[in-house]
């Protein structure tokens, strides 16, 4: 082999080397950039992650919240229901009371009428 055609194949050898690592270089770039693109989509996933997190776990907290309020609402309702039976009990003694006075005043109207004076 001459020279001149070792040193054309050296040549060329040389610059397929150069671009190999041009493309190479390139494509390391873009691998880079496509990497970092990643890093920040998953950075803004595990924001919104805790962000999902930390609203989950503030409706938990309301519901167990609301869970307590209704549990004393019940509870007062129940007092209230058996304060009120109290006066209403009341209200039927005293009606048995006086149904039971009435019935006095009426069966002493009737002695009354048949009382005779000697």
């Amino acid at each position: 082999m001459s020279f001149s055609i070792r040193n054309k194949l050296l040549s060329a050898f040389a610059l397929l080397l150069v671009l190999m690592t041009a493309n190479s270089h390139e494509l390391a770039n873009s691998c880079l950039a496509k990497t970092n693109n990643a890093s920040h989509y998953l950075r803004d996933i595990n924001i919104s992650g805790n962000n999902i997190l930390k609203t989950s776990t503030q409706i938990a907290v309301a519901a167990e919240q609301h869970s307590v309020t209704v549990k004393e609402v019940n509870q007062n309702i129940v007092i209230i229901s058996l304060d009120a039976e109290t006066p209403l009990n009341k209200s039927r003694g005293i009606s048995l009371a006086v149904g039971r006075s009435n019935d006095l005043t009426s069966n002493m109207g009737q002695m009354i009428s048949q009382f005779q004076v000697l």
